[in-house]
């Protein structure tokens, strides 16, 4: 049986040709971390949640974090996010 009629292989891609597109994304990454802080934008997100009434709860233990920061082995890290949008479905 040829390596292309296996049960769940690719064939657009061999394993040595998706291991090279990774390695190069992920210098395209390393090259682009270069970029000033400033020149970056900050990713929007939109947060949904079932149940948001309780302190300590997922959602705002999670959602708490993306909105003020965090505090981590004694220094305060600020958020990288800005959240937008928060859809509430049971009050």
């Amino acid at each position: 049986m040829t390596e292309d009629r296996r049960i769940g292989s690719n064939p657009l891609f061999t394993r040595r040709e998706t291991l090279g597109m990774a390695g190069q994304a992920a210098l395209a990454g390393i090259a682009a971390g270069t970029v000033s802080h400033a020149a970056e934008k900050r990713p929007r997100l939109a947060c949904v949640v079932t149940y948001w009434a309780a302190p300590g709860s997922h959602a705002d233990w999670i959602i708490t974090k993306l909105l003020d920061g965090y505090w981590w082995k004694g220094a305060h890290t600020p958020s990288r996010v800005d959240v937008v949008y928060v859809y509430i479905h049971q009050l």
